[in-house]
């Protein structure tokens, strides 16, 4: 579990089963106090009444039918009273309008009484017809009726405080799921209602990130498709022919394109130029600034016959077009076929030219000062820039690379350098030009092992043939 969502688990406040409980709780039972006295006050006022309501008739049953012939005691059966001399019959009074009514009949029995005092001590009570039972009744049933409908009107009151956060987060949860990331939940509360805001606000967050992350993977895949589609455009090709010499190239694209590029540029007089850039940066913006950089110097070095003279025009057209920072480093190499001598001119590039002596079996590093293209506007460009001579006898070979195959790194995260690629290059320069860039492809492949490599390889090479 992630902190975030630890984080949300743990939130301050009641749970809302127990909030409800005791909301609930408290409100009945506040009820039924109030219920309680108000059915006791109400109880003890209907005993009252009715008890008065008793002695009244009593008396005035006792008046009236007891000392006539209207009453009569119903069997034998007395109801005695712990100890108390006064015993209670059943009877009948109302003979003579012939209704027999219900009562009960007291005597005080007590021997040393004369029958005039006995007579004064007899009460004829009527039974309770149920006035009291139906108004208690009544009573309980009014107020057993309102306590459910306070009981009702606190469940509503209660369930309105929890469906209406509720009812905000659903419309929060539709916001989110309309597309509106940025929305979130506000809802305050306790238990399990912050933990449910807090979920969908962390929901929402991720989502929003989880999108950001698509687009960002569809912008960089749109970016790749365009780097690599940049980078097919920069391939040679054909290969021009060049009397006596034997040309080829090779390029292997790293993961992560760039816009380093090799070329083969014809002149018109016979002579070919070998041409071999790096560029700085990757992706997107590397890719077009390698391929405004072959569109100038295709453009420039195939039209000019001074090598020197075209790279300072280049340069001067890169240094307006290209945004500060970015630049393009050229080794070109100019084979005149009829002299067998070549023209070596460099634009900051860090490896340098290979001449791979036959007669001695051994290489020659050729390096001319110069920065790189789009470093400067001119003056300083102008300056440094500097053109070698060299020629080539039968079975000499050039070889130019960028910094591709140098930077390669092994699993150990060891990089193959500068003299391990010299020494592949010249360990294998006596075949054919194409089993070289084969043999040599195959070589840096075996040293990187799994590794990507982290940038672009490109190798051209020139060998006069015997």
């Amino acid at each position: 579990m992630t902190p975030a969502a630890d984080q949300d688990r743990r939130v301050g406040g009641l749970p809302l089963r127990t909030k409800f409980t005791l909301t609930m709780s408290l409100s009945l039972a506040l009820v039924m106090v109030v219920a309680g006295y108000l059915l006791m006050q109400s109880v003890s006022r209907i005993a009252a009444r009715a008890l008065e309501n008793r002695v009244l008739e009593a008396v005035e049953l006792t008046t009236r039918e007891l000392q006539s012939t209207n009453f009569e005691q119903v069997g034998e059966k007395a109801t005695g009273f712990r100890g108390s001399p006064i015993l209670r019959y059943d009877a009948i009074y109302g003979l003579d309008r012939g209704e027999m009514l219900p009562a009960w009949y007291y005597e005080y029995r007590d021997e040393n009484l004369s029958d005039e005092q006995k007579l004064r001590r007899r009460f004829l009570v009527p039974k309770d017809p149920g006035e009291l039972g139906k108004g208690v009744a009544g009573l309980i049933a009014g107020i057993t009726l309102v306590v459910i409908i306070v009981g009702a009107f606190v469940a509503l009151l209660v369930s309105n405080h929890v469906v209406q956060p509720l009812n905000s987060i659903v419309n929060d949860i539709r916001q989110i799921a309309r597309g509106n990331l940025h929305h979130r939940s506000r809802v305050k509360g306790g238990g399990e209602v912050a933990l449910l805001a807090r979920t969908v606000n962390r929901m929402a967050e991720e989502l929003e990130e989880a999108q950001e992350n698509e687009i960002e993977l569809s912008a960089r895949e749109r970016e790749m498709e365009v780097a690599n589609e940049v980078r097919e455009a920069l391939h040679v090709e054909a290969v021009p022919a060049c009397a006596g010499y034997e040309l080829g190239g090779t390029h292997v694209g790293a993961p992560q394109p760039g816009g380093d590029f090799h070329d083969f540029i014809a002149l018109g007089d016979g002579r070919v130029g070998v041409l071999v850039c790096g560029v700085s940066g990757q992706g997107v913006p590397g890719a077009l600034v390698g391929a405004t950089a072959r569109a100038y110097l295709r453009g420039e070095l195939s039209r000019n016959a001074d090598s020197a003279e075209a790279l300072r025009l280049v340069n001067g057209f890169l240094a307006s077009d290209v945004r500060r920072g970015m630049f393009v480093t050229a080794m070109y190499a100019l084979i005149d076929p009829g002299k067998h001598e070549v023209e070596v001119a460099c634009a900051g590039h860090k490896v340098p030219l290979l001449h791979l002596i036959a007669a001695k079996r051994s290489v020659r590093l050729v390096q001319p000062e110069g920065i790189a293209l789009g470093f400067d506007r001119g003056p300083v460009f102008d300056r440094t820039l500097e053109v070698q001579r060299i020629a080539l006898e039968s079975g000499d070979r050039i070889v130019l690379a960028n910094t591709g195959p140098v930077s390669v790194q092994n699993e150990a995260g060891a990089e193959l350098g500068e003299k391990p690629f010299y020494k592949l290059v010249h360990a294998n320069a006596g075949g054919s030009t194409a089993s070289m860039l084969e043999a040599l492809e195959e070589a840096i492949a075996r040293f990187a092992g799994d590794q990507p490599f982290p940038n672009d390889i490109t190798i051209a090479s020139a060998k006069r043939e015997g």
